[in-house]
């Protein structure tokens, strides 16, 4: 029986690998689940020590098919991959380079040039990553597709039991799901809101894990102590609760490859507000799901919106019927699988 194995960090395992895992009368699945205190996600000084475990692990499995998804993983696996005897696919869900300039600019577009170059196939989660992916000359069509329309494992449908927001209250409240960080955005939403915030147009609620660097803590807890009608709730599991906690989406962050957050906030009808960066142009439709902003135009654009309620309850619902048109759980799944098992016989070893 043949195995594809995946080799990935636990919480990439649990929230969207173990779906591909779908039994299979004639494939055996295999997580390969590394910590970072075996591999470190960006750190290069250990390189040869980490080639060495990770080679231990293949060997054991004795896979066909190997599955990657972060960029230091994928490069160790397609080096392996030269001296060993299994297939590679990689998926880019990122680019942790795109915001980057001068030398960490080109060793980590590099990295993602290499692991294509040595990779069997890879795997974008959005269209419009994989046509910024070509256009920066790291990847081309004949190696590098979309499954179905996008997505790494389409939306949790239970998603689609959660009430519509009531947008004829007199304060409505955006919501920021994901990782509470610079780079995600979430000091700039602030920043960007605070007189709507302090007339008590609105309310912003963030959800999600506080990154650990204190320097950017203290100035969070800053911002929120000094604006009025924030609330931070952390991470939050049930996601019926987490997206009833708010009427509307915005995501402000700098850089994404495809954004499940987004995804699911229109299955739970919420419509989106996204900042226009390369990887959120797939997941959802400017116009019709919700809206799209530049530097400095997120509190006129939220403004606007607030004397257009007839608008986002039309949204609302147009966002739903967009998830499920587009990136149902089943539908993604089924065609990642068939690409898995057609890379996996295609000139099999």
């Amino acid at each position: 029986m043949k195995k594809i194995g995946f080799v990935c960090y636990q919480y990439q395992w649990d929230h969207f690998l173990k779906f591909h895992a779908n039994s299979d009368a004639d494939v055996t699945f295999i997580p390969i689940i590394v910590t970072y205190e075996l591999i470190s996600r960006r750190k290069g000084s250990t390189l040869i020590k980490e080639l060495r475990i990770l080679n231990n692990l293949l060997k054991k499995e004795k896979c066909d098919l190997v599955v990657t998804i972060t960029p230091k993983l994928g490069l160790l696996v397609s080096i392996l991959k030269i001296f060993g005897n299994f297939k590679q696919i990689h998926w880019f869900t990122g680019q942790i380079w795109a915001n980057k300039v001068g030398l960490s600019l080109l060793i980590y577009k590099g990295i993602d040039r290499l692991t294509y170059l040595l990779s069997d196939l890879t795997l974008c989660d959005s269209k419009s990553q994989l046509e910024f992916l070509i256009c920066q000359n790291v990847v081309s069509r004949n190696k590098c597709i979309v499954p179905h329309h996008g997505s790494i494992c389409g939306f949790d449908e239970s998603l689609l039991t959660v009430e519509f927001p009531n947008f004829d209250k007199d304060v409505l409240t955006l919501g920021v799901v994901g990782r509470v960080c610079h780079e995600k955005g979430s000091l700039d939403a602030i920043i960007e809101l605070k007189d709507l915030l302090n007339v008590g147009l609105i309310k912003l609620t963030f959800i999600g894990q506080m990154d650990d660097d204190e320097d950017f803590q203290a100035l969070f807890s800053s911002h929120l102590a000094s604006t009025k009608n924030i609330l931070f709730l952390g991470e939050i599991s049930n996601k019926a609760i987490l997206f009833n906690s708010f009427d509307m989406l915005i995501q402000p962050s700098h850089r994404e490859g495809f954004s499940n957050v987004v995804l699911e906030a229109q299955a739970a009808g919420r419509p989106v507000i996204c900042r226009n960066i390369y990887g959120l142009k797939s997941t959802y439709s400017i116009g019709f799901t919700g809206f799209e902003f530049g530097q400095n135009e997120l509190a006129a654009l939220v403004h606007n919106t607030l004397n257009d309620r007839k608008s986002l309850s039309e949204k609302s619902v147009n966002a739903r019927n967009f998830a499920i048109q587009h990136f149902k759980h089943e539908d993604v799944l089924k065609h990642i699988k068939q690409i898995y098992l057609s890379e996996l016989n295609r000139n099999s070893f």
